[in-house]
């Protein structure tokens, strides 16, 4: 396994259904939902003006 730069990006209308179609390890499925059904929960709410939630893709930094 090769090690690098991982960075945390922002869901955008450009990238989103390139995240939305990624698919989990068969040993991620019992623990996290797919990427497209995160997608789908209520968008972040604001509390104290900070987001309290957003999608928020890993990308290997490439």
């Amino acid at each position: 396994m090769k090690t690098g730069e991982i960075l945390l990006v922002a869901a955008t209308e450009a990238n989103l259904a390139l995240v939305a179609a990624l698919e989990l390890a068969p040993e991620q499925m019992d623990f996290v939902a797919s990427n497209a059904e995160s997608l789908k929960k209520p968008k972040p709410t604001r509390t104290r003006g900070h987001a309290s939630s957003w999608p928020g893709p890993v990308s290997s930094g490439s």
